[in-house]
Order: structure tokens, then C-alpha cells, then sequence
């Protein structure tokens, strides 16, 4: 998940750990875009995807969220909680979040 967040471009890294010395390389995405400052200050992210971006940027009151598995939904939730906790006053605030499976009939 947090290669797709974090790197724009092909470049290569070594790896940490036991694997230290091998060369890893993240594949080019052109989906991706540069991060809003507050991702980069916050939760050290530097790209997002477009549909992130956009997500994050909606002025929807509501808004529904959905993907599959390592798609960014939690990074661009948290993106938007700390947006919300920064420029909103405290009486005004609420927050709301769903999370498993809801089954619709």
C-alpha cells in the first residue's frame, strides 16, 4: 500500500532488514499526483492517486468511500479527520466512520 502512496516514479531503494543490500524498484504510476502538505507533514506521504486526491479534496457532507484491499481508503480518510480537526472549531465538530461490510437487500 505504501508504495503506491508514497512514490511517483521509478526509483530504486534498498532494502532494510535481512534483506539489506538488494535493490527494490517501485513501477511508474502516472495516476499519481504530489500530496497536499498536510500529507507530507502529518502522515508522511508525498503522492496520492488522483482518485486519493480527489477523495480527500470532496466538499461533500457525506461521502462514501470504497476499494479494495491496499487501495489508500484508510490514508485518505485519516488525511481528511486531520484536515477536519485542523480547520474546524471544536463545538462544531462530529465524525462519524463506518467500517465492515454492509449488506444491502
Amino acid at each position: 500500500t505504501r508504495k503506491l502512496v508514497d512514490e511517483a516514479k521509478s526509483e530504486e531503494y534498498p532494502k532494510k532488514g535481512k534483506w539489506k543490500g538488494k535493490i527494490k524498484k517501485y513501477p511508474y504510476n502516472p495516476e499519481m499526483v504530489d500530496a497536499p502538505q498536510l500529507f507530507k507533514d502529518y502522515l508522511k506521504i508525498n503522492s496520492l492517486t488522483k482518485d486519493q486526491l480527489d477523495a480527500f479534496q470532496s466538499e461533500e457532507r457525506f461521502l462514501w468511500v470504497e476499494g479494495p484491499a491496499g487501495s489508500g481508503k484508510t490514508i485518505v480518510m485519516l488525511g481528511k479527520v486531520i484536515d477536519l480537526a485542523l480547520t474546524t472549531p471544536p463545538e462544531e465538530r462530529i465524525l462519524v466512520i463506518l467500517t465492515g461490510s454492509l449488506m444491502l437487500k
